[in-house]
């Protein structure tokens, strides 16, 4: 989990400028940062529905606490 979002930028905003990162370079830095995705598993699950019970109960218990 990130926990300075600012600080990436700020980081990946300067490796740009300093490299000049290419069309091709753009291309290979996504891939690899896909497969880091994917070793740290955090992807969206393949089913998008798995957990919305657990979103909703949640959701009811927030809302009656707010009235």
């Amino acid at each position: 989990m990130i926990t300075a979002p600012e600080v990436l930028e700020r980081f990946e905003n300067d490796f740009i400028r300093a490299n000049g990162l290419s069309l091709e370079g753009s291309y290979r830095m996504l891939e690899w940062m896909r497969k880091e995705a994917l070793y740290w598993g955090v992807f969206i699950r393949r089913d998008p529905l798995e957990g919305v019970e657990t979103a909703i109960r949640i959701a009811r218990i927030l809302n009656a606490c707010s009235n």
